[in-house]
Protein backbone atom coordinates (compact mmCIF):
# COMPACT_ATOMS: atom_id res chain seq x y z
CA UNK A 1 0.00 0.00 0.00
CA UNK A 2 1.33 3.45 -0.91
CA UNK A 3 1.76 5.67 2.11
CA UNK A 4 -0.37 8.82 1.95
CA UNK A 5 1.53 12.03 1.36
CA UNK A 6 1.42 13.69 4.77
CA UNK A 7 3.08 16.78 3.34
CA UNK A 8 -0.22 17.67 1.69
CA UNK A 9 -2.01 20.33 3.74
CA UNK A 10 -5.30 19.48 5.39
CA UNK A 11 -6.42 23.02 4.61
CA UNK A 12 -6.43 22.20 0.89
CA UNK A 13 -9.62 20.20 1.50
CA UNK A 14 -12.96 21.98 1.44
CA UNK A 15 -15.39 21.54 4.33
CA UNK A 16 -17.56 19.24 2.19
CA UNK A 17 -14.50 17.13 1.27
CA UNK A 18 -13.57 16.80 4.95
CA UNK A 19 -17.13 15.66 5.73
CA UNK A 20 -16.91 13.01 3.02
CA UNK A 21 -13.44 11.86 4.11
CA UNK A 22 -14.66 11.37 7.68
CA UNK A 23 -17.56 9.28 6.42
CA UNK A 24 -15.17 7.22 4.29
CA UNK A 25 -13.25 6.33 7.46
CA UNK A 26 -16.44 4.93 8.97
CA UNK A 27 -16.70 2.50 6.08
CA UNK A 28 -19.72 4.20 4.50
CA UNK A 29 -20.40 3.43 0.84
CA UNK A 30 -20.80 6.14 -1.81
CA UNK A 31 -24.58 5.72 -1.69
CA UNK A 32 -24.66 5.95 2.10
CA UNK A 33 -22.56 9.12 1.99
CA UNK A 34 -24.83 10.58 -0.70
CA UNK A 35 -27.93 9.84 1.37
CA UNK A 36 -26.50 11.36 4.56
CA UNK A 37 -25.27 14.54 2.82
CA UNK A 38 -28.29 14.84 0.50
CA UNK A 39 -26.22 14.76 -2.68
CA UNK A 40 -25.98 12.31 -5.59
CA UNK A 41 -23.72 9.26 -5.70
CA UNK A 42 -21.98 10.70 -8.77
CA UNK A 43 -21.20 13.87 -6.81
CA UNK A 44 -19.62 11.72 -4.08
CA UNK A 45 -17.43 10.04 -6.71
CA UNK A 46 -16.26 13.42 -8.00
CA UNK A 47 -15.47 14.60 -4.48
CA UNK A 48 -13.48 11.42 -3.80
CA UNK A 49 -11.41 11.93 -6.95
CA UNK A 50 -10.66 15.48 -5.84
CA UNK A 51 -9.80 14.33 -2.31
CA UNK A 52 -7.44 11.60 -3.57
CA UNK A 53 -5.74 14.11 -5.86
CA UNK A 54 -5.32 16.75 -3.15
CA UNK A 55 -3.88 14.46 -0.47
CA UNK A 56 -1.89 12.24 -2.85
CA UNK A 57 -3.53 8.85 -2.32
CA UNK A 58 -5.09 6.28 -4.60
CA UNK A 59 -7.50 4.30 -2.40
CA UNK A 60 -10.09 4.71 0.35
CA UNK A 61 -7.78 2.89 2.79
CA UNK A 62 -4.92 5.31 2.16
CA UNK A 63 -7.31 8.24 2.47
CA UNK A 64 -8.56 6.89 5.81
CA UNK A 65 -4.99 6.49 7.05
CA UNK A 66 -4.29 10.07 6.02
CA UNK A 67 -7.34 11.28 7.95
CA UNK A 68 -6.11 9.54 11.11
CA UNK A 69 -2.51 10.73 10.79
CA UNK A 70 -3.45 14.37 10.17
CA UNK A 71 -5.93 14.52 13.04
CA UNK A 72 -9.12 14.78 10.98
CA UNK A 73 -10.15 11.61 12.81
CA UNK A 74 -8.78 11.00 16.30
CA UNK A 75 -7.85 7.56 17.59
CA UNK A 76 -8.16 7.51 21.36
CA UNK A 77 -6.83 4.59 23.46
CA UNK A 78 -9.23 3.08 25.97
CA UNK A 79 -8.17 2.14 29.55
CA UNK A 80 -6.15 -1.08 29.66
CA UNK A 81 -8.77 -2.90 31.73
CA UNK A 82 -11.26 -2.80 28.88
CA UNK A 83 -12.27 -6.31 27.93
CA UNK A 84 -11.33 -7.66 24.50
CA UNK A 85 -14.97 -8.31 23.71
CA UNK A 86 -16.85 -5.23 22.56
CA UNK A 87 -19.77 -3.78 24.48
CA UNK A 88 -21.30 -2.40 21.29
CA UNK A 89 -24.86 -3.24 20.54
CA UNK A 90 -25.57 -5.26 17.38
CA UNK A 91 -26.94 -2.18 15.61
CA UNK A 92 -23.83 -0.08 16.27
CA UNK A 93 -21.68 0.45 13.20
CA UNK A 94 -17.92 0.02 13.82
CA UNK A 95 -15.89 3.01 12.73
CA UNK A 96 -13.15 0.72 11.40
CA UNK A 97 -14.48 -1.88 9.02
CA UNK A 98 -11.22 -2.54 7.22
CA UNK A 99 -8.49 -4.64 8.83
CA UNK A 100 -5.96 -3.32 6.32
CA UNK A 101 -6.60 0.22 7.53
CA UNK A 102 -6.22 -0.76 11.17
CA UNK A 103 -2.99 -2.62 10.49
CA UNK A 104 -1.66 0.35 8.52
CA UNK A 105 -2.55 2.79 11.28
CA UNK A 106 -0.84 0.65 13.89
CA UNK A 107 2.28 0.38 11.73
CA UNK A 108 2.60 3.90 10.34
CA UNK A 109 0.96 6.38 12.68
CA UNK A 110 2.68 8.34 15.44
CA UNK A 111 0.92 6.38 18.18
CA UNK A 112 1.32 2.70 19.09
CA UNK A 113 -1.56 0.37 19.91
CA UNK A 114 -1.31 -3.02 21.60
CA UNK A 115 -3.38 -6.11 20.71
CA UNK A 116 -5.20 -5.93 24.07
CA UNK A 117 -5.99 -2.27 23.79
CA UNK A 118 -9.43 -1.33 22.42
CA UNK A 119 -9.59 1.79 20.25
CA UNK A 120 -12.27 4.01 18.89
CA UNK A 121 -12.46 6.70 16.20
CA UNK A 122 -14.04 10.00 17.22
CA UNK A 123 -15.96 11.38 14.23
CA UNK A 124 -18.73 13.34 15.84
CA UNK A 125 -19.95 10.27 17.77
CA UNK A 126 -17.51 10.15 20.73
CA UNK A 127 -19.71 7.93 22.89
CA UNK A 128 -20.33 5.24 20.30
CA UNK A 129 -18.51 2.01 21.28
CA UNK A 130 -16.49 0.19 18.64
CA UNK A 131 -15.44 -3.42 18.37
CA UNK A 132 -12.01 -3.91 19.85
CA UNK A 133 -9.13 -5.83 18.29
CA UNK A 134 -8.34 -9.41 19.26
CA UNK A 135 -4.86 -10.80 19.95
CA UNK A 136 -5.10 -13.05 16.93
CA UNK A 137 -6.07 -10.33 14.48
CA UNK A 138 -2.61 -10.03 12.91
CA UNK A 139 -2.42 -13.80 12.38
CA UNK A 140 -5.83 -13.85 10.72
CA UNK A 141 -4.90 -10.83 8.63
CA UNK A 142 -1.74 -12.61 7.38
CA UNK A 143 -3.77 -15.73 6.55
CA UNK A 144 -6.28 -13.66 4.56
CA UNK A 145 -3.50 -11.94 2.62
CA UNK A 146 -1.91 -15.31 1.83
CA UNK A 147 -5.23 -16.68 0.58
CA UNK A 148 -5.77 -13.61 -1.62
CA UNK A 149 -2.32 -14.06 -3.11
CA UNK A 150 -3.05 -17.73 -3.86
CA UNK A 151 -6.36 -16.78 -5.52
CA UNK A 152 -4.59 -14.13 -7.61
CA UNK A 153 -1.93 -16.60 -8.74
CA UNK A 154 -4.65 -19.11 -9.64
CA UNK A 155 -6.52 -16.55 -11.75
CA UNK A 156 -3.28 -15.63 -13.53
CA UNK A 157 -2.52 -19.27 -14.33
CA UNK A 158 -6.10 -19.76 -15.56
CA UNK A 159 -5.73 -16.83 -17.95
CA UNK A 160 -2.60 -18.40 -19.37
CA UNK A 161 -4.29 -21.62 -20.37
CA UNK A 162 -7.83 -20.59 -21.35
CA UNK A 163 -8.87 -18.96 -24.67
CA UNK A 164 -9.08 -15.19 -24.96
CA UNK A 165 -12.46 -13.82 -23.86
CA UNK A 166 -14.16 -10.72 -25.22
CA UNK A 167 -14.07 -7.58 -23.10
CA UNK A 168 -16.41 -4.61 -23.38
CA UNK A 169 -15.11 -1.07 -23.58
CA UNK A 170 -16.88 2.23 -24.17
CA UNK A 171 -15.46 4.32 -27.00
CA UNK A 172 -16.28 7.54 -28.82
CA UNK A 173 -16.26 7.10 -32.59
CA UNK A 174 -15.06 9.87 -34.85
CA UNK A 175 -17.96 11.85 -36.35
CA UNK A 176 -16.66 10.71 -39.74
CA UNK A 177 -17.19 7.01 -39.05
CA UNK A 178 -20.24 5.32 -40.62
CA UNK A 179 -21.38 3.98 -37.21
CA UNK A 180 -22.55 7.46 -36.32
CA UNK A 181 -25.74 7.66 -38.38
CA UNK A 182 -28.36 10.40 -38.13
CA UNK A 183 -31.83 9.12 -37.20
CA UNK A 184 -34.96 11.19 -37.83
CA UNK A 185 -37.36 11.39 -34.88
CA UNK A 186 -40.78 12.92 -34.28
CA UNK A 187 -40.48 16.73 -34.00
CA UNK A 188 -42.03 18.88 -31.27
CA UNK A 189 -45.76 19.52 -31.39
CA UNK A 190 -45.26 23.28 -30.93
CA UNK A 191 -42.97 25.07 -33.41
CA UNK A 192 -40.76 27.64 -31.66
CA UNK A 193 -37.23 28.97 -31.28
CA UNK A 194 -35.12 30.37 -28.43
CA UNK A 195 -36.42 27.61 -26.14
CA UNK A 196 -34.32 25.29 -23.98
CA UNK A 197 -34.17 21.57 -23.28
CA UNK A 198 -32.86 19.30 -20.55
CA UNK A 199 -33.07 15.63 -19.64
CA UNK A 200 -34.53 14.17 -16.47
CA UNK A 201 -35.22 10.55 -15.54
CA UNK A 202 -34.60 9.27 -19.07
CA UNK A 203 -36.86 11.80 -20.81
CA UNK A 204 -36.31 15.15 -22.56
CA UNK A 205 -38.14 18.34 -21.52
CA UNK A 206 -38.61 21.33 -23.84
CA UNK A 207 -39.66 24.69 -22.41
CA UNK A 208 -40.62 28.19 -23.47
CA UNK A 209 -39.43 30.03 -26.56
CA UNK A 210 -40.90 32.24 -29.23
CA UNK A 211 -43.48 31.46 -31.88
CA UNK A 212 -43.77 33.70 -34.92
CA UNK A 213 -45.33 36.60 -32.99
CA UNK A 214 -45.62 35.36 -29.42
CA UNK A 215 -43.59 34.24 -26.38
CA UNK A 216 -44.87 31.03 -24.79
CA UNK A 217 -44.43 29.02 -21.61
CA UNK A 218 -45.31 25.66 -23.17
CA UNK A 219 -43.63 22.58 -21.68
CA UNK A 220 -43.39 19.32 -23.65
CA UNK A 221 -41.84 15.99 -22.68
CA UNK A 222 -40.27 13.55 -25.16
CA UNK A 223 -40.14 9.80 -24.48
CA UNK A 224 -37.24 8.22 -26.43
CA UNK A 225 -38.63 4.72 -25.89
CA UNK A 226 -41.89 5.42 -27.73
CA UNK A 227 -40.76 8.42 -29.85
CA UNK A 228 -43.76 10.40 -28.59
CA UNK A 229 -44.39 13.87 -27.12
CA UNK A 230 -46.61 14.78 -24.16
CA UNK A 231 -47.82 18.31 -23.40
CA UNK A 232 -47.40 19.32 -19.74
CA UNK A 233 -48.43 22.26 -17.56
CA UNK A 234 -47.06 25.50 -19.03
CA UNK A 235 -44.67 27.74 -17.16
CA UNK A 236 -46.65 30.47 -15.34
CA UNK A 237 -44.39 33.20 -16.76
CA UNK A 238 -43.89 32.71 -20.54
CA UNK A 239 -40.27 33.52 -21.45
CA UNK A 240 -37.62 33.12 -24.10
CA UNK A 241 -33.78 33.11 -23.97
CA UNK A 242 -33.62 30.91 -20.88
CA UNK A 243 -31.78 27.78 -19.75
CA UNK A 244 -33.40 24.97 -17.80
CA UNK A 245 -31.33 23.00 -15.25
CA UNK A 246 -32.23 19.75 -13.49
CA UNK A 247 -31.22 19.59 -9.81
CA UNK A 248 -32.41 16.62 -7.80
CA UNK A 249 -36.02 16.01 -8.80
CA UNK A 250 -36.77 19.59 -9.90
CA UNK A 251 -36.22 21.64 -13.07
CA UNK A 252 -35.08 25.23 -12.42
CA UNK A 253 -35.69 28.12 -14.83
CA UNK A 254 -34.35 31.61 -14.07
CA UNK A 255 -35.17 34.96 -15.67
CA UNK A 256 -35.78 35.24 -19.42
CA UNK A 257 -37.32 37.76 -21.81
CA UNK A 258 -41.06 38.45 -21.76
CA UNK A 259 -43.27 39.13 -24.81
CA UNK A 260 -42.93 42.87 -24.13
CA UNK A 261 -39.15 42.61 -24.46
CA UNK A 262 -38.68 43.21 -20.74
CA UNK A 263 -36.14 41.01 -18.96
CA UNK A 264 -37.54 39.33 -15.84
CA UNK A 265 -35.98 38.29 -12.53
CA UNK A 266 -38.45 35.43 -11.87
CA UNK A 267 -37.17 32.05 -10.67
CA UNK A 268 -39.65 29.24 -11.25
CA UNK A 269 -39.20 25.54 -10.55
CA UNK A 270 -41.04 22.58 -12.08
CA UNK A 271 -41.77 19.25 -10.38
CA UNK A 272 -41.94 16.54 -13.09
CA UNK A 273 -43.46 14.00 -10.70
CA UNK A 274 -46.62 16.01 -10.07
CA UNK A 275 -46.55 18.33 -13.14
CA UNK A 276 -46.63 21.52 -11.06
CA UNK A 277 -44.79 24.86 -11.06
CA UNK A 278 -43.66 26.91 -8.07
CA UNK A 279 -42.22 30.43 -7.81
CA UNK A 280 -39.08 30.84 -5.69
CA UNK A 281 -37.02 33.84 -4.55
CA UNK A 282 -36.21 36.21 -7.43
CA UNK A 283 -32.78 36.69 -9.00
CA UNK A 284 -30.63 39.52 -7.64
CA UNK A 285 -31.31 41.34 -10.95
CA UNK A 286 -33.22 40.59 -14.18
CA UNK A 287 -31.35 38.36 -16.65
CA UNK A 288 -31.84 36.60 -19.97
CA UNK A 289 -29.47 34.94 -22.43
CA UNK A 290 -27.31 33.73 -19.53
CA UNK A 291 -25.51 30.39 -19.11
CA UNK A 292 -26.69 28.07 -16.32
CA UNK A 293 -25.39 24.79 -14.92
CA UNK A 294 -25.48 22.65 -11.79
CA UNK A 295 -22.56 21.38 -9.70
CA UNK A 296 -22.92 19.66 -6.31
CA UNK A 297 -26.63 20.40 -6.11
CA UNK A 298 -26.21 24.16 -6.63
CA UNK A 299 -27.44 26.31 -9.54
CA UNK A 300 -24.81 28.58 -11.14
CA UNK A 301 -25.79 31.44 -13.45
CA UNK A 302 -23.29 33.39 -15.59
CA UNK A 303 -23.49 36.73 -17.38
CA UNK A 304 -26.34 37.36 -19.79
CA UNK A 305 -28.35 40.41 -20.83
CA UNK A 306 -30.16 42.73 -18.40
CA UNK A 307 -32.24 44.57 -21.02
CA UNK A 308 -29.62 47.24 -21.58
CA UNK A 309 -26.11 45.78 -21.25
CA UNK A 310 -24.16 42.53 -21.35
CA UNK A 311 -23.25 41.34 -17.85
CA UNK A 312 -20.33 39.49 -16.26
CA UNK A 313 -21.78 38.52 -12.85
CA UNK A 314 -21.69 34.97 -11.50
CA UNK A 315 -24.45 33.93 -9.09
CA UNK A 316 -25.02 30.75 -7.13
CA UNK A 317 -28.47 29.60 -5.96
CA UNK A 318 -28.67 27.12 -3.08
CA UNK A 319 -31.96 25.14 -3.28
CA UNK A 320 -31.61 24.07 0.36
CA UNK A 321 -31.61 27.62 1.73
CA UNK A 322 -33.33 29.23 -1.28
CA UNK A 323 -30.76 32.03 -1.37
CA UNK A 324 -28.67 33.69 -4.08
CA UNK A 325 -24.98 34.43 -3.50
CA UNK A 326 -22.48 36.37 -5.61
CA UNK A 327 -19.42 34.51 -6.87
CA UNK A 328 -16.30 35.57 -8.79
CA UNK A 329 -17.43 37.38 -11.95
CA UNK A 330 -16.59 36.22 -15.48
CA UNK A 331 -13.41 37.68 -17.01
CA UNK A 332 -15.57 39.31 -19.72
CA UNK A 333 -19.23 40.29 -20.00
CA UNK A 334 -21.18 38.27 -22.58
CA UNK A 335 -24.41 36.40 -23.29
CA UNK A 336 -25.81 33.51 -25.40
CA UNK A 337 -22.96 31.11 -24.49
CA UNK A 338 -22.76 27.36 -24.79
CA UNK A 339 -22.32 25.58 -21.46
CA UNK A 340 -21.22 22.07 -20.41
CA UNK A 341 -19.93 20.52 -17.18
CA UNK A 342 -16.89 18.22 -17.16
CA UNK A 343 -15.27 17.03 -13.90
CA UNK A 344 -17.07 19.73 -11.89
CA UNK A 345 -15.74 22.49 -14.16
CA UNK A 346 -18.35 24.59 -15.95
CA UNK A 347 -17.19 25.39 -19.49
CA UNK A 348 -18.58 28.56 -21.11
CA UNK A 349 -18.05 28.69 -24.85
CA UNK A 350 -18.54 31.41 -27.44
CA UNK A 351 -21.37 33.90 -27.05
CA UNK A 352 -21.75 37.55 -27.95
CA UNK A 353 -21.02 41.04 -26.61
CA UNK A 354 -21.14 44.61 -27.94
CA UNK A 355 -18.48 43.75 -30.54
CA UNK A 356 -20.37 40.75 -31.99
CA UNK A 357 -19.85 36.98 -31.87
CA UNK A 358 -17.06 35.54 -29.71
CA UNK A 359 -14.57 32.66 -29.76
CA UNK A 360 -13.96 32.65 -25.99
CA UNK A 361 -13.64 29.35 -24.12
CA UNK A 362 -13.32 29.68 -20.35
CA UNK A 363 -14.19 27.44 -17.41
CA UNK A 364 -15.28 28.05 -13.83
CA UNK A 365 -14.47 25.80 -10.84
CA UNK A 366 -16.99 26.31 -7.99
CA UNK A 367 -14.81 24.51 -5.43
CA UNK A 368 -11.79 26.71 -6.12
CA UNK A 369 -14.04 29.74 -5.73
CA UNK A 370 -15.15 28.43 -2.32
CA UNK A 371 -11.49 28.19 -1.29
CA UNK A 372 -10.83 31.78 -2.42
CA UNK A 373 -8.63 30.55 -5.25
CA UNK A 374 -8.82 31.72 -8.87
CA UNK A 375 -11.80 29.75 -10.28
CA UNK A 376 -11.48 30.88 -13.90
CA UNK A 377 -9.30 29.19 -16.51
CA UNK A 378 -8.78 30.10 -20.17
CA UNK A 379 -8.86 27.30 -22.78
CA UNK A 380 -8.09 27.31 -26.53
CA UNK A 381 -10.61 29.44 -28.42
CA UNK A 382 -13.31 28.25 -30.78
CA UNK A 383 -12.14 27.97 -34.40
CA UNK A 384 -15.09 30.16 -35.41
CA UNK A 385 -17.03 32.83 -33.48
CA UNK A 386 -20.48 31.56 -32.50
CA UNK A 387 -23.45 32.27 -30.24
CA UNK A 388 -26.61 30.35 -29.23
CA UNK A 389 -24.41 27.26 -29.16
CA UNK A 390 -25.86 23.74 -28.96
CA UNK A 391 -23.24 21.96 -26.83
CA UNK A 392 -23.03 18.67 -24.92
CA UNK A 393 -20.32 16.89 -22.94
CA UNK A 394 -19.41 13.36 -24.03
CA UNK A 395 -16.94 11.88 -21.54
CA UNK A 396 -13.90 14.18 -21.80
CA UNK A 397 -14.98 15.83 -25.04
CA UNK A 398 -17.23 18.78 -25.88
CA UNK A 399 -19.50 18.46 -28.93
CA UNK A 400 -20.70 21.74 -30.46
CA UNK A 401 -23.25 21.71 -33.26
CA UNK A 402 -22.68 24.96 -35.11
CA UNK A 403 -25.60 26.04 -37.28
CA UNK A 404 -23.84 29.26 -38.33
CA UNK A 405 -21.04 27.30 -40.02
CA UNK A 406 -22.97 24.03 -40.51
CA UNK A 407 -20.33 21.87 -38.88
CA UNK A 408 -19.58 19.90 -35.73
CA UNK A 409 -16.74 21.08 -33.49
CA UNK A 410 -15.25 18.55 -31.07
CA UNK A 411 -12.97 19.67 -28.26
CA UNK A 412 -10.70 17.13 -26.53
CA UNK A 413 -10.13 18.21 -22.92
CA UNK A 414 -7.05 16.00 -22.54
CA UNK A 415 -5.28 17.22 -25.69
CA UNK A 416 -6.79 20.74 -25.54
CA UNK A 417 -7.51 20.72 -29.27
CA UNK A 418 -10.49 21.55 -31.49
CA UNK A 419 -11.44 19.46 -34.52
CA UNK A 420 -14.05 20.31 -37.15
CA UNK A 421 -16.28 17.83 -39.01
CA UNK A 422 -18.98 18.13 -41.64
CA UNK A 423 -22.48 17.21 -40.50
CA UNK A 424 -25.84 16.26 -41.97
CA UNK A 425 -27.49 19.33 -40.42
CA UNK A 426 -29.76 21.28 -42.78
CA UNK A 427 -28.42 24.69 -43.76
CA UNK A 428 -31.68 26.50 -43.00
CA UNK A 429 -31.87 25.66 -39.29
CA UNK A 430 -33.26 28.69 -37.48
CA UNK A 431 -32.53 27.47 -33.97
CA UNK A 432 -30.94 24.33 -32.50
CA UNK A 433 -30.49 22.80 -29.04
CA UNK A 434 -28.71 19.61 -27.96
CA UNK A 435 -28.90 17.23 -25.02
CA UNK A 436 -27.10 13.94 -24.30
CA UNK A 437 -29.08 10.97 -23.04
CA UNK A 438 -27.59 7.53 -22.49
CA UNK A 439 -25.39 6.83 -25.54
CA UNK A 440 -27.04 9.35 -27.86
CA UNK A 441 -27.13 13.07 -28.56
CA UNK A 442 -30.59 14.47 -29.36
CA UNK A 443 -30.83 17.62 -31.51
CA UNK A 444 -34.09 19.57 -31.45
CA UNK A 445 -34.68 22.75 -33.42
CA UNK A 446 -36.65 24.73 -35.96
CA UNK A 447 -36.25 24.98 -39.74
CA UNK A 448 -37.40 28.16 -41.53
CA UNK A 449 -39.87 28.98 -38.72
CA UNK A 450 -42.32 26.41 -40.08
CA UNK A 451 -40.81 22.94 -39.66
CA UNK A 452 -39.68 21.07 -36.58
CA UNK A 453 -36.28 19.35 -36.56
CA UNK A 454 -35.44 16.36 -34.32
CA UNK A 455 -32.63 13.84 -34.85
CA UNK A 456 -30.32 11.67 -32.80
CA UNK A 457 -27.12 9.79 -33.31
CA UNK A 458 -25.04 7.42 -31.24
CA UNK A 459 -21.86 8.88 -29.79
CA UNK A 460 -20.99 6.01 -27.44
CA UNK A 461 -21.02 2.33 -28.27
CA UNK A 462 -19.70 -0.93 -26.82
CA UNK A 463 -16.96 -2.78 -28.67
CA UNK A 464 -15.72 -6.30 -28.02
CA UNK A 465 -11.96 -6.46 -27.45
CA UNK A 466 -9.96 -9.64 -26.77
CA UNK A 467 -8.19 -10.02 -23.47
CA UNK A 468 -4.42 -9.81 -23.83
CA UNK A 469 -2.91 -13.07 -22.60
CA UNK A 470 0.57 -14.52 -22.66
Amino acid sequence: MTEPNSSKSVTSLSQREIEILRLVVTGATNQQIATQLNITSNTVKVHLRNIFSKIGVSSRTEASLYAVRTGLVEVEPQPEDVQATSTAEPNDVPAIQNEELFSAVAKNSSFQSTPTLASKLSIGFPDRPVKSTQPGIKLWFMIIIALLLLVGIGIWITQLIKPSLPQQTTTIPSPETPTQLWNQLTPMNILRKNFDITNYNGKIYVLGGAEVDNVIGAMERYNPQSDTWTQLSPKPTPVTDIQMVAIGNRLYVAGGTLKSGTVTDQLEVYDPEVDQWQTLVALPEPRSGYAAASVDGKLYLFGGWDGTDYRDETWMFDPDTETWQARTAMPQARAQMGVVVISNRIHLIGGEDTNGLLTLHQSYDPFQDEENEQPWRVWPRLPQPSNQIAAVAVLNSIYIFNTQHNNLLVYDINNETWNSFETALPENLNYLTAVSLNAHVYLIGLIDNNQGFHVKYQVLYQTQLPLITR
